[in-house]
C-alpha cells in the first residue's frame, strides 16, 4: 500500500480543522485501516484530556509496549536509553553536563 486515497486525504484535512472537543466525539471513516490507530495516537498524544477511561487505558498500554518492550517499531527502549546514558557517564563527559545526565538516568529509573 502506498499513498492514501483522495477520500482519506479529505478526511485528514477535516480532522485538522476540528477542535479537541470535536475530535473526542468524532470517529472518522477512513478507507485505509492503517489510519485508525494513527488517528487515535494523534488525539491521545495531543489532547489526552479528551480520552475516556477505556481510551486512557489503551493509550497507557500502547506507551508501555513501545517504551518498555520495544514494540511498534521502537528500538530504543527505556532500558537501552538508561544503559546508553550510564555508559556516557562512565566514559566521561564534561563536568557541566554530568548533572543533566544523572537526572536523565534517575528519570528513566
Amino acid at each position: 500500500m502506498g499513498f492514501i486515497s483522495n477520500n482519506d486525504r479529505r478526511t485528514c484535512d477535516a480532522l485538522l480543522r476540528k477542535s479537541p472537543e470535536q475530535l473526542a466525539e468524532w470517529m472518522p471513516d477512513f478507507e485505509d485501516e492503517r489510519l485508525r490507530p494513527l488517528y487515535f495516537r494523534y488525539r491521545a498524544r495531543n489532547w489526552p484530556e479528551t480520552l475516556n477511561e477505556k481510551e486512557t487505558d489503551q493509550w497507557r498500554q500502547f506507551r508501555e509496549a513501545r517504551l518498555l518492550a520495544g514494540e511498534f517499531g521502537n528500538e530504543l527502549t527505556l532500558h537501552k536509553y538508561q544503559h546508553i546514558l550510564e555508559e556516557m557517564l562512565q566514559k566521561g563527559i564534561p563536568e557541566d553536563r554530568q548533572e543533566v545526565f544523572k537526572r536523565l538516568v534517575e528519570w528513566v529509573q
